[in-house]
């Protein structure tokens, strides 16, 4: 289970200072595929930081708790 949840502060090498945690996005993949033959989904989590005027949909290896 992930520690990261809607709502955390977190902070990555991706932006600067610090973002809110405002939701998720599942992206499946085109190019691998599972041993089924199955593509293959992530989970991104959706920040938006306070720096910056969108949305950047990050891997939760990619950020930090605050």
């Amino acid at each position: 289970m992930s520690e990261i949840q809607h709502g955390d502060t977190v902070t990555s090498k991706f932006f600067k200072g610090t973002g809110v945690v405002v939701g998720t996005s599942t992206v499946i993949s085109d190019r691998k595929v599972t041993e089924d033959g199955e593509p293959t989904t992530q989970t991104l989590w959706e920040v938006r930081a306070s720096e910056e005027e969108f949305r950047l949909r990050i891997r939760e290896q990619e950020l930090e708790k605050v």
